[in-house]
């Protein structure tokens, strides 16, 4: 393997400047335009609208979405979220198997309100269940709850 130093990339920087930055330029809109791409193809079609902010929650209905959710994700935007939709509402549990992050997790009713919040979960917390009746659950950044002045017995809107 041939061995560049550190003194021709810079002379290589010097010397094309324009092209260095028209370079960045392109490779910021390839991952703005991919970032986007992802939004849609992960179904971020939901905006759950709180009091500081809008988060664009990836949808998941189905039963191995559900069970995979969040873990294995190296991070999660401060803006995004996941929203598990049930067609009934029952006890839900949820635990931070896999996680990488901390997260809050919020329960709400078939009226979209919520019944409970559990705020700032770290990955350490695993194998400990958290659990409540819902039909809804939220998964949203670690502390945007209370940031967002979501609390027991607010409504939701999304």
């Amino acid at each position: 393997m041939p061995r560049v130093s550190l003194k021709k990339i810079k002379s290589a920087l010097k010397a094309s400047p324009i092209y260095t930055r028209v370079g960045l330029l392109l490779l910021l809109a390839v991952l703005l335009v991919s970032g986007l791409i992802f939004l849609r193809q992960s179904n971020t079609n939901t905006v759950l609208r709180a009091k500081n902010q809008d988060f664009y929650l990836e949808t998941v209905s189905s039963e191995a979405s559900q069970q995979k959710g969040l873990s294995g994700r190296s991070l999660l935007a401060p803006e995004a979220g996941m929203l598990f939709l049930y067609t009934s509402s029952t006890e839900r549990c949820f635990w931070m198997k896999d996680m990488r992050f901390p997260i809050d997790i919020i329960w709400a009713d078939a009226n979209r309100r919520i019944t409970r919040i559990e705020p700032k979960l770290s990955p350490d917390t695993y194998p400990q269940s958290y659990c409540a009746d819902a039909q809804y659950v939220i998964e949203l950044p670690a502390g945007s709850a209370a940031k967002n002045g979501l609390q027991a017995g607010r409504q939701l809107s999304f």
